[in-house]
């Protein structure tokens, strides 16, 4: 049996639909992990991209969940 990766972007409500019809299909269904919010932000910051916050405690709030 040969196997293909495919990679597909959907909205998050039909994941479920997703996970259900392959069981049923004997497929695999992997979701990459998600990124905390501080590394996100640094992995903006090397590609350039940068967010202003109003104040320290906004950027805690926003970025380091604090």
């Amino acid at each position: 049996m040969t196997i293909q990766e495919v990679n597909i972007s959907l909205p998050q409500a039909d994941v479920r639909l997703l996970r259900g019809i392959a069981r049923r299909m004997g497929w695999t269904v992997r979701a990459p992990r998600l990124k905390n919010a501080l590394t996100r932000a640094l992995n903006e910051a090397d590609r350039g991209v940068y967010n202003e916050y109003v104040s320290v405690d906004d950027f805690e709030t926003k970025v380091l969940g604090i």
